[in-house]
């Protein structure tokens, strides 16, 4: 019908202080991006529109994926439960949902890992982003979490500013660009986190984000993240992939959050280097600076922090990045709940395209500012050994031209293309040497054979120390074109162009159903020729066929 619900049985007795999750796991056929939860309670037995809990859903997925109801905030869920109805909203006649499991479970939200050092968290409920870091002889979260456009999280921005208020755009964010964010939107709509584990040094998520200024639209694009512990550092691996399918954004160059952290108050002093003898021990500096609007500054050391009086506090490292953005906004002191807070954030400026695939790491480091000045002599300034301008894809008649383009290489080994048919194991296809060293523009180009499915490419970089950089990830479509093409060549001429070898039987038929040619064939991959010239000019119609394959296409001449 038009409504579909379902209801659990009745009299649950569910203790809704105990029991704060509602998990689903469903494969979602339909066209709807939204699923709700309605309940009744002992003590009131109506259902009605403040008993309801609304999470954003993947439309038209392929497998089944598990989703995480949050009764935590909702004043109504309180008391005991007597009831619930799952409403997947009223998705098209015909479609279907194909439900594993809905279960109410107490488990805790968030992941954790901790060493002798310190302890870090993500919050499962809020994108699976960085929510908590603490010492491990400790309970005091440095990290504000006053609202989802904080924490430590992956942000990213494409495009310029639109005016999509009449979508629901928020009015304080429009107009606005492409900006996906881990945790959630400005409406306090949380990110759907689609994937996580965690093991004894590590933990994954993997998140499907919220546009920040609209209200619970899903970006389409998916950010992974990976966490590993080192005394007293978390070293961060985090990964974009774009798939987006609109044309409202174009291409341009924007700063990108690599990533962004905000800090409690009680950690207000910002501390950088913005001298030009990078490694060699000369002052940090203090910036006093407030916000928003951020204040930038470049340090060609790749590091910040933010420090109590004791000069205490948190460090962010990114060896790709010398420009800088931060400050302070609110009265001194604060914890994780605080509107007060730090902010600071590597940046790089980078085009995001609608397949675009961006990785790259980071670094938090907990200690005194020596100590995470520290951290950065010795990662040393690494920078990578190539500078790519592009990497691309041009179909031809079943064949895809490769292509990748350096503006510079430094002490660069070699160039290994590699394929993949899931988007995660890849396999080389093609190895080159690199120029190795080079100033100037230098082009490398690889065909390779078109598949019967769409197929991943990127181009990994090995230097000669044994160090590797990856390319962005491109998407090939698997569709090919037909096994062969007929057109009319010169003034006399057909010419058959086949993408394989191949065995079929051609005729050529005059206007007037006169036969004018009729041969069996067995051809090479290429092209195939048929002259006209000894038969009067007019309309012909060509037909090859096999057992697999039938095609007629009418020529004048």
């Amino acid at each position: 019908g038009n409504d579909p619900y379902i209801y659990s049985t009745t009299n649950l007795g569910i203790d809704a202080s105990t029991i704060k999750t509602l998990k689903i796991r469903v494969k979602n056929t339909t066209n709807q991006s939204n699923f709700q939860i309605y309940w009744i309670t002992n003590a009131d037995q109506t259902y009605n529109g403040t008993k309801l809990a609304q999470i954003a859903v993947t439309p038209n997925s392929a497998s089944q994926k598990e989703y995480i109801f949050d009764f935590s905030s909702i004043t109504a869920w309180q008391g005991t439960i007597k009831q619930l109805r799952f409403d997947p909203g009223n998705p098209a006649s015909g479609s279907a949902l194909d439900i594993d499991y809905i279960k109410l479970v107490n488990e805790a939200y968030t992941l954790e890992l901790a060493n002798s050092s310190l302890k870090l968290k993500v919050d499962l409920l809020r994108g699976g982003a960085i929510s908590y870091l603490s010492k491990a002889t400790d309970n005091k979260n440095l990290i504000n979490i006053y609202d989802r456009g904080r924490y430590v999280q992956q942000s990213y921005y494409a495009g310029a500013n639109i005016n999509r208020t009449g979508e629901g755009q928020h009015p304080s964010w429009s107009p606005w660009n492409w900006n996906p964010i881990q945790v959630g939107d400005v409406y306090n709509n949380s990110s759907v986190v689609l994937e996580s584990q965690v093991t004894a040094n590590s933990i994954y998520t993997k998140t499907q984000p919220l546009l920040w200024d609209m209200n619970n639209e899903l970006a389409q694009c998916q950010m992974e993240m990976t966490v590993t512990l080192n005394d007293n550092t978390a070293h961060v691996s985090n990964k974009l992939t774009v798939f987006r399918t609109d044309d409202k954004w174009t291409a341009i160059p924007r700063h990108q959050e690599l990533p962004a952290v905000y800090i409690i108050g009680d950690l207000n002093n910002l501390y950088t280097y913005k001298g030009t003898n990078a490694w060699t021990s000369e002052p940090a500096e203090k910036l006093v600076t407030t916000g928003p609007p951020w204040s930038y500054w470049t340090n060609p050391e790749h590091w910040a922090a933010l420090l109590d009086a004791n000069k205490w506090g948190v460090g962010v490292y990114n060896g790709l990045s010398t420009h800088f953005i931060g400050g302070y906004s609110g009265s001194a002191g604060g914890g994780a709940n605080s509107s007060s807070t730090g902010y600071m954030s590597p940046l790089r400026t980078e085009t995001l395209g609608k397949n675009t695939v961006y990785q790259y790491e980071y670094d938090l480091i907990l200690g005194t500012l020596d100590e995470i000045r520290s951290f950065a002599y010795q990662k040393n300034g690494y920078t990578l050994p190539v500078t790519m301008k592009d990497f691309s894809a041009t179909k031809k008649l079943n064949l895809v031209s490769l292509k990748w383009e350096t503006l510079s290489e430094k002490n660069v080994k070699e160039f290994v293309l590699e394929k993949s048919f899931d988007g995660k194991s890849f396999s080389p296809v093609y190895v080159i040497n690199a120029k190795g060293n080079s100033d100037k523009l230098v082009a490398y180009t690889y065909d390779d054979d078109l598949e019967e499915v769409t197929v991943y490419y990127r181009v990994v970089t090995y230097d000669n120390d044994g160090s590797s950089n990856f390319s962005k990830i491109i998407a090939v479509n698997g569709i090919k074109e037909a096994d062969f093409t007929i057109a009319k060549s010169g003034t006399n001429q057909i010419s058959i162009r086949f993408a394989k070898s191949f065995s079929c039987k051609i005729q050529v038929v005059d206007i007037g159903g006169k036969i004018l040619i009729d041969k069996d064939l067995n051809v090479n991959k290429g092209l195939y020729s048929i002259d006209l010239n000894n038969y009067p000019r007019g309309v012909v119609v060509v037909n090859i066929h096999n057992k697999q394959v039938r095609k007629t296409q009418k020529l004048i001449f």
